[in-house]
């Protein structure tokens, strides 16, 4: 079921590896921390099973830890589909929406599966549902020069104004609280190039859940879960509100091998 809100952070499970990931239910959603700083044989080993264009991409990266935890994010990715598929790695393809909202393509036969990944510093989140749209969205909690600038420009004045009433200490994890949720939201309706920020409004405080209703999308209402796994990051995710079991999993840093 949805976690409540009021529960502290981290709801994640350890598990050693993808071997099982379990069937997905029409009620059921996963979601998966994974670890990207692994050793270079695995990212060697990951990125064979990655497409042209990603590999493209992870070569467009100046530094090479992020080359690397690209790689690894999204061969993790790439492996959980075809585990839950019962597909080979390499053979996942992805199409794309108008926005660049990325879907699977499912070969005849194969489990249909709606999936949204995010990633920021060393860990990406990667949610898995059979029937309905989902986003996530995870960021590393770091101090930002114009936090208020931002907030001017990208929440709405009743977010701000709340936003600016709280201790200064707080501040810095209510703007990524926000952040992530308004970002969780556009990935799942996957409108993110007409979809402002603006216009909507989610929860500031740590670990709260809650129901919004977009505009222009009539009685359809969509639940935010805080899905923080761990101190220094904060994360969300975002599907249409319903009775959902949610499952987490916190991948061990030997997930490669398995």
């Amino acid at each position: 079921m949805l976690r409540p809100s009021g529960l502290s952070r981290n709801p994640f499970v350890p598990v050693g590896g993808f071997e099982e990931p379990g069937s997905l239910g029409p009620y059921d959603v996963h979601v998966w921390c994974i670890p990207l700083d692994v050793g270079a044989a695995a990212v060697n080993r990951l990125a064979r099973s990655l497409s042209i264009d990603e590999r493209t991409r992870a070569q467009r990266f100046r530094a090479e830890r992020d080359a690397r935890r690209y790689i690894a994010a999204h061969g993790a990715l790439r492996r959980l589909l075809a585990r839950y598929m019962n597909e080979r790695e390499d053979r996942i393809e992805f199409r794309y929406g108008a926005s660049g909202k990325p879907a699977v393509e499912c070969p005849v036969g194969a489990t249909r599966i709606r999936f949204n990944m995010s990633h920021s510093g060393s860990i990406a989140l990667i949610a898995l549902c059979a029937r309905a749209e989902i986003g996530i969205d995870v960021e590393q909690v770091r101090d930002i020069s114009d936090a208020a600038g931002v907030v001017h420009s990208f929440f709405t004045p009743d977010e701000a104004q709340r936003w600016r009433a709280l201790p200064a200490s707080g501040r810095t994890q209510a703007f990524y609280d926000g952040w992530t949720r308004k970002e969780a939201l556009v990935k799942a309706v996957g409108d993110g190039l007409s979809m402002a920020l603006d216009s909507f409004e989610v929860p500031l405080n740590p670990g709260e859940s809650g129901t919004i209703t977009l505009p222009r999308q009539g009685a359809l209402a969509w639940s935010i879960l805080d899905v923080s796994p761990s101190p220094g990051y904060s994360a969300a995710l975002a599907i249409p509100a319903e009775l959902w079991n949610v499952h987490f999993r916190q991948a061990s840093t030997s997930w490669p091998v398995s």
